[in-house]
Order: structure tokens, then sequence, then C-alpha cells
């Protein structure tokens, strides 16, 4: 039996097989927000977020649609509960300060 993991030596993920799709943006802002977003979309990928490290934004889409996401968040403070695992809660403060790694 193949482990879940061992299938990805094989080839990249399906987009049945992503719950929840994260971009860490430091250079390629434009590019993650635009065509990254599209093709994600067009994929089918239930929910994507885009951490922008410079402005310590982080943009949220959700529900697919086409070639966009019908919802489209931007948040600064707070937490965002990802709807794939509505028990996480992650609070924006603590991506951007480095503490969510030592939760």
């Amino acid at each position: 039996m193949k482990l879940p993991w061992f299938q990805y030596s094989q080839h990249h993920p399906f987009s049945e097989d992503i719950f929840w799709l994260i971009e860490i943006s430091d250079s390629v802002l434009s590019k993650d927000l635009n065509e990254k977003q599209r093709i994600y979309a067009q994929a089918g990928v239930l929910e994507y977020w885009v951490v922008d490290v410079k402005a310590k934004k982080v943009f949220i889409f959700r529900e697919p649609e086409k070639i966009s996401y019908r919802i489209k968040l931007e948040c600064v403070t707070g937490k965002i509960v990802p709807l794939a695992f509505s028990d996480v809660e992650v609070p924006i403060e603590k991506i951007f300060s480095g503490q969510i790694l030592n939760d």
C-alpha cells in the first residue's frame, strides 16, 4: 500500500487533493493575486490564501467559479478559519511574527 504522500513523488497533487493552498509572497505578489489565482480557481481549488509579507496582509479566495473566486477577502488583523479545517484558527498577527510555527 502506498502512503498518500508517496504519490506526490510521481506527480503534483490534483485539485481534489488540495483542501487549502497558501502562497507566501514577497516578490511576485501581482502574479500570485492574478495569474495563479485564475489558475487555481479554474482547477477548482476551494480555498487559496496569499500571504503578502511586505504589507503584512492575507488575501483569501474562496468558492472558485470558472476563472475567479466568488469570495475575495483582505485581512490585516483577527483570526481566519480555513473552510476545510473549521477547528483551526489562524491569528494573522502570528503569521507575521513567526509565532505560528511555535504553537
